[in-house]
């Protein structure tokens, strides 16, 4: 299961299992565009199936910290 939060994650890391992957924001204070933003910090769609691929055992050739 993949759990995403465009917030803090701490809640979600909380009861995710240890299978489990959670997409977040672990951090602050950036500025723009929201979709840029977004982007920047790891909450694009391209990111969360390469995280839940991962999850699933299988690969996109995309890291998941979403450079590449």
């Amino acid at each position: 299961m993949v759990w995403i939060e465009a917030g803090v994650p701490t809640g979600w890391q909380a009861i995710a299992g240890p299978r489990d992957a959670v997409v977040g924001i672990d951090r602050f204070g950036e500025s723009g565009p929201g979709t840029q933003v977004a982007e920047h910090l790891g909450l694009s769609a391209q990111h969360v199936a390469a995280t839940a691929l991962q999850t699933l055992g299988r690969s996109t050739g995309i890291p998941p910290d979403g450079n590449g």
